[in-house]
Protein backbone atom coordinates (compact mmCIF):
# COMPACT_ATOMS: atom_id res chain seq x y z
CA UNK A 1 0.00 0.00 0.00
CA UNK A 2 0.80 3.19 -0.72
CA UNK A 3 -0.80 6.11 0.87
CA UNK A 4 -4.39 5.42 -0.59
CA UNK A 5 -3.42 3.27 -3.35
CA UNK A 6 -3.67 -0.60 -2.44
CA UNK A 7 -0.90 -2.36 -5.49
CA UNK A 8 -1.98 -6.33 -6.28
CA UNK A 9 0.73 -8.35 -7.93
CA UNK A 10 -1.44 -10.95 -9.64
CA UNK A 11 -0.77 -13.38 -11.67
CA UNK A 12 -3.80 -14.66 -14.37
CA UNK A 13 -4.38 -18.38 -15.39
CA UNK A 14 -4.23 -17.92 -19.12
CA UNK A 15 -3.15 -14.24 -19.12
CA UNK A 16 -0.47 -13.34 -17.75
CA UNK A 17 1.24 -11.37 -14.92
CA UNK A 18 -0.64 -7.98 -13.98
CA UNK A 19 -0.06 -4.73 -11.36
CA UNK A 20 -3.24 -4.02 -10.41
CA UNK A 21 -3.46 -0.19 -8.52
CA UNK A 22 -6.49 0.62 -6.91
CA UNK A 23 -6.68 4.39 -5.00
CA UNK A 24 -8.95 4.83 -2.55
CA UNK A 25 -11.50 7.70 -2.58
CA UNK A 26 -12.84 8.17 0.82
CA UNK A 27 -10.75 11.08 2.86
CA UNK A 28 -9.31 12.62 -0.39
CA UNK A 29 -11.08 14.36 -3.68
CA UNK A 30 -11.38 12.48 -6.95
CA UNK A 31 -8.32 15.19 -8.37
CA UNK A 32 -5.82 14.40 -5.16
CA UNK A 33 -6.65 10.55 -6.19
CA UNK A 34 -6.12 10.66 -9.32
CA UNK A 35 -2.74 12.86 -8.74
CA UNK A 36 -2.10 10.31 -6.48
CA UNK A 37 -2.34 7.32 -8.88
CA UNK A 38 -0.93 8.76 -11.54
CA UNK A 39 2.72 9.35 -8.83
CA UNK A 40 2.16 5.46 -8.26
CA UNK A 41 1.94 4.34 -11.84
CA UNK A 42 5.21 6.83 -12.41
CA UNK A 43 6.75 5.37 -9.15
CA UNK A 44 6.46 2.12 -10.03
CA UNK A 45 7.25 2.04 -13.39
CA UNK A 46 4.32 1.49 -14.91
CA UNK A 47 4.08 4.26 -16.93
CA UNK A 48 5.67 2.24 -19.58
CA UNK A 49 3.07 -0.41 -20.15
CA UNK A 50 -0.32 -0.05 -21.59
CA UNK A 51 -3.24 0.29 -18.92
CA UNK A 52 -5.64 -2.82 -19.08
CA UNK A 53 -9.08 -0.91 -17.71
CA UNK A 54 -11.36 -4.40 -17.83
CA UNK A 55 -12.00 -7.05 -15.49
CA UNK A 56 -9.64 -10.36 -15.90
CA UNK A 57 -13.08 -11.91 -16.64
CA UNK A 58 -13.60 -10.01 -19.16
CA UNK A 59 -10.29 -9.73 -20.11
CA UNK A 60 -10.43 -13.57 -20.99
CA UNK A 61 -13.16 -13.87 -22.79
CA UNK A 62 -11.75 -11.64 -24.99
CA UNK A 63 -8.22 -13.93 -25.42
CA UNK A 64 -10.01 -16.40 -25.65
CA UNK A 65 -12.24 -15.78 -28.58
CA UNK A 66 -9.40 -14.00 -30.05
CA UNK A 67 -7.20 -16.55 -29.83
CA UNK A 68 -4.54 -14.22 -28.05
CA UNK A 69 -1.98 -14.76 -25.49
CA UNK A 70 -0.77 -12.96 -22.31
CA UNK A 71 -3.68 -10.01 -22.92
CA UNK A 72 -2.59 -9.43 -25.99
CA UNK A 73 -6.00 -9.28 -27.82
CA UNK A 74 -6.19 -7.28 -31.60
CA UNK A 75 -9.88 -5.89 -31.88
Amino acid sequence: MYKNTRIHLDSVTDLGEYEELETVVKDISMQESQVEHDEVINLSGLDQYEKCNVSYSNLLLKVRKNGAKNGDSKS
